[in-house]
């Protein structure tokens, strides 16, 4: 992790520049050992020209989630918060666009199936407009 990340509240352009490049070795990886195209890179991208840029990438299992800070993972007053949209990856749909917590599967509705990063990207835009805001859930 570069240096610049040591302020977890900070700017995530690094945090975005660091994403970008591991999402692209890892969709090299993939491609090279099955029949589908590398696209976790392109999604990055896509989200990266959204006004999500303002917050911080980071995947989960075949989820790409967004954190107000890049120490998301911290409880409390001290830590931040994770978005409350997300977006799947799936072998048979493309991207599936899901509004809830990514961690409590019960709480989540599919909103766009698409195989269109720029489609994703946008809805999950429209979907995190106003986060984060403390009125809103995440």
């Amino acid at each position: 992790m570069r240096e610049t990340m040591g302020d977890m509240a900070g700017d995530p352009a690094a945090a975005w520049e660091d994403f970008e490049a591991s999402t692209d070795s890892a969709d090299v990886y993939v491609s090279a050992r099955t029949w589908e195209m590398p696209d976790f890179g392109a999604l990055a991208r896509a989200v990266r020209r959204t006004s999500l840029r303002r917050l911080f990438p980071f995947t989960s299992h075949s989820r790409f989630c967004l954190g107000d800070r890049a120490d998301f993972w911290r409880t409390g007053s001290d830590g931040g918060h994770i978005a409350p949209a997300f977006i799947v990856r799936s072998r048979e749909h493309g991207y599936v666009v899901e509004a809830g917590n990514p961690y409590h599967a019960a709480q989540v509705e599919s909103v766009l199936t698409t195989k269109d990063p720029e489609a994703a990207a946008h809805c999950l835009e429209h979907l995190l407009a106003d986060w984060p805001h403390a009125n809103l859930p995440g």
